[in-house]
C-alpha cells in the first residue's frame, strides 16, 4: 500500500543533516520507514534563512537557522530510481538555502549587528561610488569621522551590555542628524562613526558636525544597568575635497583620520577640519 512521506511536518534537524559551506550545499534525507514505488514524498523546496551567525570557536564557519515555508512540490517515487529522485530534491533544497544564505551573509557584512547601521564594507563601496560620481561632476565629497570620548571608561564601569545599549542610543542620535537621502552614516570602528556626504562643502560639513556634537552633549543616556543618566562628548574630524585623478578615496580617509586624532589629542569634545589634501 502506498505511503505518504511528508517531510514538511517533521523536525528537519532530526530527519536530515545539512552540510553548508559557502560554495556548495549538500543535504541528506533519512527516512524513518522504507520507501517503495508509488509512495508520495512531500518536500518543501522553498526556504528562508532567518539568521546567520559566525562560530567563534571555528573560524570561517557559519551557523544558519533555516525555516521551511509551505510545501510547493509533491513527488511520486518511481519504481526505477527513488534514490536519484531524492538526491534531485535535496539538491534543489540546497540551491534555495545557498541563495538565501548568501543574501544573509551579504546583509551581515553590510549592516553592523549592534547599531543596525551600515557597516565598514558598505561604507567602502559607497565611498568608491561617490568618489567616481563626484569626480565626474566636479563636486566636493566630505567625510566626517566621530568617536565618543568616554566610551571605553563607560564599558569598563558598566559592562558590555550597557555599553551596547549606550552605543545604539548615541548612534541613533548621529544617524538622525544626517537627513539627506544621499548621506550615509556607517560604523567605521566599534566606537567610531563615519558620515559620508556627497556634494558637500567644508562649511556645510562643519555645520553638520557641530549639530552632531551638540546633540551628543545634550543626550542623557539611560540603561537598565545604569541607575543615573550618563552624558557623552564626541571628537570629530572633517575633510572635504573635490576628487581628481591625482587623488584616491584613501586620501580623503587619511586626512579625516588625522583630523580626528588631532581633535582627540586636544582633549576631546573638539572639531578639527581641513579642506583639500596637502
Amino acid at each position: 500500500m502506498a505511503q505518504v512521506h511528508d517531510y514538511t511536518q517533521r523536525n528537519w534537524d532530526d530527519d536530515a543533516t545539512l552540510d553548508a559551506p559557502l560554495r556548495e550545499i549538500q543535504g541528506t534525507i533519512t527516512a524513518q520507514t522504507p520507501m517503495n514505488a508509488g509512495d508520495e514524498v512531500i518536500l518543501c523546496l522553498r526556504c528562508r534563512v532567518d539568521e546567520v551567525e559566525s562560530l567563534v570557536e571555528q573560524a570561517a564557519t557559519w551557523k544558519a537557522h533555516i525555516s521551511f515555508l509551505a510545501p510547493v512540490s509533491t513527488k511520486v517515487i518511481s519504481a526505477a530510481a527513488p534514490p536519484q529522485l531524492l538526491r534531485q530534491m535535496v539538491q534543489q533544497i540546497g540551491t534555495a538555502i545557498q541563495h538565501s544564505l548568501f543574501q544573509q551573509l551579504e546583509h551581515s557584512r553590510s549592516i553592523d549587528p549592534i547599531t543596525n547601521i551600515a557597516g565598514r564594507s558598505r561604507l567602502n563601496v559607497r565611498l568608491e561610488q561617490e568618489w567616481r560620481r563626484m569626480r565626474s561632476n566636479q563636486m566636493p565629497l566630505a567625510l566626517i569621522l566621530g568617536e565618543f570620548d568616554q566610551q571605553e571608561a563607560y564599558r569598563k564601569t558598566y559592562g558590555k551590555q550597557a555599553y551596547n545599549d549606550c552605543l545604539r542610543q548615541l548612534t541613533k542620535a548621529v544617524n538622525s542628524s544626517a537627513r539627506r537621502s544621499g548621506d550615509l552614516v556607517a560604523q567605521y570602528q566599534e566606537s567610531t562613526l563615519a558620515i559620508l556626504l556627497p556634494n558637500t562643502s567644508l562649511d556645510d560639513a562643519i555645520c553638520l558636525a557641530k549639530k552632531i556634537r551638540w546633540r551628543i552633549k545634550s543626550l542623557a543616556i539611560e540603561s537598565d544597568e545604569v541607575q543615573t543618566p550618563h552624558h557623552f562628548t564626541m571628537s570629530l574630524g572633517i575633510t572635504s575635497i573635490t576628487p581628481s585623478h591625482a587623488l584616491t578615496p584613501a586620501n580623503l580617509v587619511a586626512g579625516t583620520e588625522a583630523s580626528l586624532r588631532q581633535a582627540q589629542r586636544a582633549g576631546g569634545d573638539q572639531l578639527i577640519w581641513q579642506e583639500g589634501i596637502l
